[in-house]
């Protein structure tokens, strides 16, 4: 908009009422959006993507518009503009139409953890390799290129490897089924990080997520052009990338007759059909635990997976039982799965059950020590069974954890650990695949999609006499966690501490004040529950107070506390 029509525009809806220029503007918001020109509406869109006018990124992203011309928008307030006409950061990164379908990263890693968890038993580095350039492999995966696929493959391993998803006992490659199941349930923008950066630090990882967000939105642009667009997204989610070849390898950009569109995310699309051979073929994305409980035949446009013995045994090592496994089976497909399957499920499922081995740890103690220790609630977890007066089964896994809250409990006279070495290192150092983050929602069509009905039905479904309890999963259906009624059925596994162990108690408050990526669920002596993150904690000698979101509680009337991850808020 020149001075010109600038003036024009302000004569003609600028009235002397005595009204602040900005007060004008954001009156008449869409009157002088429609006067700016698509060059303008860019910088503007880019200027509101990163919530600051810095005018060096804009001239990196804008080379067009020097120093003159950008103060000139900032003096006629078009910065101030937010309407979703100017605010919308779409035309940033093209305006073209969507490509045909392709096959994304997501189906690729689901199909190839399946494809190594069905051969993990037999696999070492050379077999690996061979295994992964094999032709029967490359048949999975009709639409891709052999040689790309080969190479995505070599990749893909390597970064599975440091990850941890993969490892190698002595020879032998290995499957953490744990963290391959996290990972596959990742959606498409946090799996394109871990799998692409499998070693980035916390600040750095959460600006990965919002350079793939941004990345996700190019459409249709020329080939030769990508690496401007690409720039764009690096520079407003200051991300500095330079892989623009890894983004086609990995099979998030897609070359086609020389232009460029990122692979979208499949929505679920139906119908999906169990056949009475066992297989199961749909369109649209791929369920986590089909991953994991199936073996692929051919992941196209139609995806077929093929339910094995094997594959479901996958399941039941994830700690779903037969039932579990036979009502995911029913929620995916339109009709009534065949009685045959069912039955041959139960059969796997009283199979494996047959034989059971745990990993343990014994504690013995006098009988005065073990009443104490039968009296501390936050221990109650940790002792899975107490064999003889004295003696009891402990979770050898969380041995570390069950050790801080003897010692809490005036047991800090312990001895070390005798018997067999078992490396729990592993465990100790796990990391977890559920970093968050906050994308801008200037319009609409970024947020996240949910279905209002099923989330009601969940809501509606839950069951629970503890009014703390009941409320955690509350938070979970409404963060998206919960999202099936098997899941919104079982029992939640938390460590939640009550008014008789005030130290617990303590710690657990401080180890929320200290971890801003916790937060805190407390319930009073009446029922009443509240959630936040705690802001302040005052030490013994000035008080027995906190500051919870924004309410000051006292913690010696919190009948009981937990801690949960953030993003449930």
């Amino acid at each position: 908009m020149s001075k010109d029509d600038c003036e024009r525009l302000l004569l003609t809806l600028y009235s002397e009422n005595g009204e602040s220029i900005d007060d004008f503007y954001k009156r008449n918001e869409l009157e002088i959006a429609s006067n700016v020109t698509e060059e303008e509406a860019e910088v503007i869109s880019a200027f509101h993507l990163m919530q600051k006018l810095d005018k060096n990124l804009l001239r990196i992203m804008f080379p067009q518009f020097n120093e003159r011309r950008i103060e000139n928008m900032r003096m006629r307030g078009l910065f101030d503009i937010s309407s979703e006409h100017v605010a919308s950061y779409y035309s940033l990164f093209g305006k073209g139409s969507q490509g045909d379908w392709s096959l994304g990263l997501s189906d690729i890693v689901k199909a190839f953890i399946s494809l190594i968890e069905s051969k993990e038993l037999y696999l070492n580095e050379r077999r690996m390799s061979a295994f992964i350039s094999s032709k029967a492999v490359a048949e999975i995966f009709p639409s891709a290129e052999e040689d790309k696929l080969e190479k995505l493959f070599d990749r893909l391993v390597k970064n599975l490897f440091e990850l941890e998803v993969l490892t190698k006992d002595k020879r032998r490659i290995r499957l953490d089924r744990k963290k391959a199941f996290e990972l596959i349930n990742l959606d498409e923008i946090r799996l394109c990080s871990y799998i692409m950066f499998p070693h980035l630090d916390e600040w750095v990882r959460k600006k990965s997520f919002y350079f793939f967000h941004l990345v996700k939105k190019i459409r249709g642009v020329k080939t030769d052009e990508i690496e401007k667009y690409v720039n764009r997204a690096a520079v407003i989610s200051g991300f500095n990338y330079g892989g623009i070849e890894d983004l086609f390898l990995f099979c998030i950009l897609k070359d086609q007759s020389g232009i460029t569109y990122a692979v979208q995310d499949e929505k679920a699309e139906g119908p999906v059909i169990i056949s009475s051979d066992y297989s199961i073929s749909f369109t649209g994305n791929t369920a986590p635990l089909i991953s994991l409980i199936c073996t692929p035949v051919s992941i196209d446009r139609v995806k077929i997976y093929q339910i094995t013995k094997e594959s479901i045994l996958n399941a039941f090592s994830l700690s779903y039982t037969d039932d579990d496994v036979i009502s995911f089976l029913q929620s995916l497909a339109d009709f009534t799965i065949s009685p045959t399957l069912s039955s041959r499920i139960k059969i796997w499922f009283e199979e494996y059950s047959r034989i059971n081995s745990e990993r343990v740890l014994l504690l013995r103690t006098d009988e005065k020590s073990a009443k104490l220790i039968k009296s501390i609630p936050s221990l109650a977890e940790y002792i899975l069974e107490e064999v003889s007066p004295g003696v009891f089964i402990m979770d050898a896994i969380a041995e570390a954890e069950w050790r801080e809250i003897l010692k809490s409990s005036s047991f800090d006279m312990m001895s070390e650990t005798k018997g067999p070495e078992f490396n729990y290192s592993q465990y100790e150092s796990e990391t977890s695949f559920m970093d968050m983050i906050q994308y801008p929602e200037i319009r609409t069509e970024r947020e996240i999609c949910y279905d209002s009905t099923l989330r009601k039905r969940l809501l509606s479904a839950i069951c629970e006499e503890e009014p703390m309890i009941h409320k955690i999963k509350e938070m979970m259906v409404l963060s998206g966690v919960l999202f099936s009624k098997s899941q919104v059925e079982k029992k939640l596994e938390l460590e939640i501490v009550d008014a008789f162990n005030y130290m617990e108690k303590h710690r657990m408050i401080e180890k929320a004040l200290k971890d801003k990526s916790l937060i805190l669920v407390v319930e009073n002596h009446s029922g009443r529950i509240a959630a936040g993150k705690v802001e302040m904690l005052e030490s013994f000698e000035e008080g027995d107070h906190m500051v919870l979101g924004h309410k000051v509680l006292s913690v010696s009337r919190l009948y009981r506390v937990t801690v949960l991850p953030a993003c449930l808020l």
